[in-house]
């Protein structure tokens, strides 16, 4: 609930708990979660690379990058990938991209991936069966078109079918395996097999349709009935979602505050007390006013963003604060530490940034 408003979502958007327990050999049992011992996939930032027909209304000039999507739309997976000497790019990776619809997991739903076809023009919701997009480090296609109504609810029965289109989000999955890993294709095969996955990659989300406004300008001309009920009204006033930030934090040591921007590297004292920050943008925390049934004014909707630090070794006073955005510890005794933070927002968006801290004597 997000000021007062239920927002309905899609049956699911990630799959990281079954991926997690797959994977569970890449990390080791007796590390915290948070210890990056080796690579590990954080999450999937996706972008708009190229507007397709409906979304000619974006503003060019925009630096932030829509993290929604309409049909003709051309969307970039990237993957977000780290371990203990620090970010991994997605070029430094041996990856295979999967197409599929929200019925089930791309990568766990049972399908030999061996078998996938190459994706070619598929359908909005996403093929039936996962559909091979490529080996290339990010993943790219265009949205498909939305099908006819009666072929979403036969018969005439169509009140429903505008909201089942606009709830059923394609997923994509990735595969990959890290530079000295095994390599995508032998990742792939330990999958079909139901073998050991240790040193592989998986990671998979759905890939929002937004906003429903936009959604119901499609929808509408093809014969759908997008008269949607009063209780969606709020959504059809929620804006178009964007990708936050992470570009600049607050560091304190021993008391001493700085600013630094993500990827710098900050000299500490061994063994001080370490404080780190995210500080959003106006443009990361999005707000926007809705009217519920029956308000006198506009109630103010805020974003809601949440954060899960990483670190590249074990430290003491590891400590997670206000909703993950602000990270406490105690700087090691000697060497570098790489701190990343995934951030996601209530919808979905997911983007990353790190620091490192470089501990030696004053």
């Amino acid at each position: 609930m997000i000021g007062g408003v239920n927002w309905i979502r899609p049956r699911r958007w990630t799959r990281g708990a079954a991926l997690a327990t797959l994977a569970a050999a890449c990390t080791p049992s007796s590390a915290p979660v948070w210890v990056l011992s080796q690579p590990r996939e954080l999450g999937l930032r996706l972008d708009l690379r190229a507007p397709g027909p409906y979304s000619d209304d974006l503003d060019p000039n925009d630096p932030a990058s829509p993290s929604e999507f309409l049909p003709g739309d051309t969307v970039e997976v990237t993957p977000l990938v780290a371990g203990p000497d620090g970010p991994i790019a997605p070029g430094d990776l041996q990856a295979l991209w999967f197409l599929c619809d929200d019925a089930a997991s791309c990568l766990l739903r049972g399908d030999r991936l061996e078998d996938a076809p190459a994706c070619d023009d598929e359908p909005l919701a996403g093929p039936q069966r996962p559909c091979l997009l490529g080996g290339q480090p990010t993943a790219s296609w265009i949205v498909g078109e939305p099908p006819p109504p009666m072929m979403i609810a036969p018969g005439d029965d169509v009140a429903d079918a505008a909201i089942d289109v606009a709830t059923s989000w394609p997923f994509v999955g990735m595969i990959a395996s890290p530079p000295d890993g095994p390599g995508a294709e032998a990742c792939r095969q330990a999958l079909d097999r139901r073998t050991s996955l240790e040193d592989c990659l998986l990671a998979e989300r759905s890939i929002p349709l937004g906003p429903l406004s936009a959604v119901a300008d499609v929808l509408g001309p093809l014969g759908y009935d997008v008269d949607f009920s009063e209780s969606l009204g709020p959504l059809l006033q929620r804006p178009r979602n964007h990708n936050p930030e992470v570009e600049v934090f607050n560091v304190t040591i021993a008391g001493e505050s700085t600013t630094v921007r993500s990827a710098e590297t900050i000299a500490v004292p061994p063994g001080s007390e370490v404080r780190v920050s995210w500080i959003p943008s106006a443009d990361d925390v999005e707000s926007f006013d809705i009217m519920l049934p029956e308000a006198p004014m506009p109630s103010t909707v805020t974003e809601s963003l949440g954060g899960r630090w990483y670190v590249s070794e074990e430290v003491e006073g590891y400590t997670a604060l206000d909703d993950g955005w602000t990270l406490e510890l105690v700087a090691p005794r000697r060497g570098q530490t790489h701190l990343h933070l995934l951030l996601r927002d209530d919808r979905g968006s997911e983007t990353s940034g790190w620091l490192i801290l470089e501990s030696s004597a004053s």
